[in-house]
C-alpha cells in the first residue's frame, strides 16, 4: 500500500509547481489574444472595401461613415504610435475618409503630415496630399505641406521653394512664407532652415499629437541626427 501511494505522489504536481504552471499558461493565453486581436484588425482592414464601394453600401450616409472611419483611423495612428510606430494602413484610411466626404479637409493635412514624419511613407504623403489640393486648391497649408515632402524626402529645395512660394500667394497664408522660399532658395538644406520648416508647422497646429511628433523631429534635428550643415 505504501509502494502504491508512494508511486501515486510522485505522479502528483506540487501546488506551488502548479500554480507556475497556471500563471505562464495565463501569461501565453493573454500574449496569444493580443496578437489574435491584432491580426483580426489587420484582417478587417483587408476587407474594408475601395472608397467607391464603400459611397454605394453607405447608402447615401457618407459623411456618417467618413465619420466612423475617421475616429478609426485616429486610434489606429495613437494605437501604433505607443507600440510598434508602423502605419501601414494610414494612408488607406485616409484615402477611405476622403473619398468618401472629399470636403473633410483635415484628414488630409493629419494623414500627409504623418505619413510624411512618422511613417516615413513619402508617396503616399504626397498622394493625400495632391489630392487634398484638388479638392482645396485655394487652401494655401497643402502647398506648403507639400514643399515639406520636397524638402525632407527629395532634398528638391527648387521645388521646396516653388510650393512654399504658391502657398505665400493664397488667401489666409501667414507673411512668413514668402521670406521663407527666399531663405530656403538661397540656403539650402541647412539644419536651420529645416527647423524653421518644422516651427512654422508647430505653431499652425492646436492638434497635441501633431505637435508632439512635430516637437521631436525638431530635438532631433538640433541633436544633429540629419544631414544639415
Amino acid at each position: 500500500m505504501k509502494k502504491n501511494s508512494s508511486n501515486r505522489s510522485k505522479g502528483l504536481i506540487p501546488p506551488l509547481i502548479f500554480v507556475l504552471i497556471l500563471s505562464a499558461l495565463f501569461v501565453l493565453q493573454t500574449k496569444i489574444d493580443g496578437e489574435r486581436r491584432t491580426w483580426i484588425e489587420e484582417e478587417e482592414l483587408l476587407y474594408i472595401p475601395s472608397g467607391k464601394v464603400l459611397k454605394i453600401v453607405s447608402l447615401g450616409f457618407d459623411e456618417v461613415m467618413a465619420d466612423i472611419l475617421y475616429i478609426r483611423m485616429l486610434d489606429y495612428f495613437a494605437t501604433h504610435a505607443k507600440s510598434d510606430r508602423t502605419y501601414t494602413w494610414l494612408y488607406h484610411m485616409a484615402d477611405l475618409v476622403t473619398t468618401l466626404d472629399p470636403k473633410f479637409r483635415f484628414p488630409y493635412i493629419f494623414a500627409g503630415l504623418l505619413l510624411n514624419l512618422e511613417a516615413n511613407q513619402h508617396e503616399n504623403a504626397r498622394k493625400i496630399i495632391t489630392k487634398g489640393m484638388n479638392e482645396f486648391p485655394d487652401y494655401w497649408y497643402f502647398p506648403f505641406i507639400l514643399g515639406l515632402n520636397y524638402f525632407f524626402h527629395d532634398a528638391d529645395f527648387k521645388d521646396a521653394a516653388d510650393s512654399i512660394e504658391r502657398a505665400s500667394k493664397l488667401p489666409g497664408s501667414p507673411k512668413y512664407l514668402k521670406k521663407f522660399a527666399v531663405k530656403l532658395r538661397r540656403e539650402g538644406a541647412t539644419r536651420e532652415t529645416a527647423i524653421d520648416f518644422l516651427k512654422h508647422l508647430y505653431v499652425s497646429f492646436n492638434n497635441k499629437e501633431l505637435r508632439k511628433i512635430l516637437a521631436a523631429k525638431i530635438r532631433e534635428i538640433k541633436a544633429g541626427r540629419g544631414d544639415y550643415e
